[in-house]
């Protein structure tokens, strides 16, 4: 997933060591729209909202479902082997 994050320019970490995409929302931003950029600034505000908070939401999902299912087929097999 970092890789993905990476390639969709996400790379503004709050400072926490967080795998997810922080969205970019200095203090400098306050009244300006994503995707603007501040005279004498190169980052536009709002970078990192481009659907990879939504990505990330989508991975917790899937693994919240993906982990019991693969614990409930695990012990179905060891109890069908015993």
């Amino acid at each position: 997933t970092n890789i993905i994050l990476l390639a969709k320019k996400n790379f503004n970490d709050a400072g926490g060591g967080n795998c997810y995409a922080a969205v970019y929302r200095p203090p400098h931003c306050i009244g300006y729209e994503d995707g603007e950029t501040r005279e004498g600034f190169d980052i536009p505000c709002g970078r990192g909202h481009d659907g990879a908070v939504n990505f990330r939401y989508f991975g917790a999902l899937i693994s919240l479902f993906l982990v019991p299912l693969t614990i409930g087929i695990s012990l179905g097999m060891i109890y069908r082997s015993v």
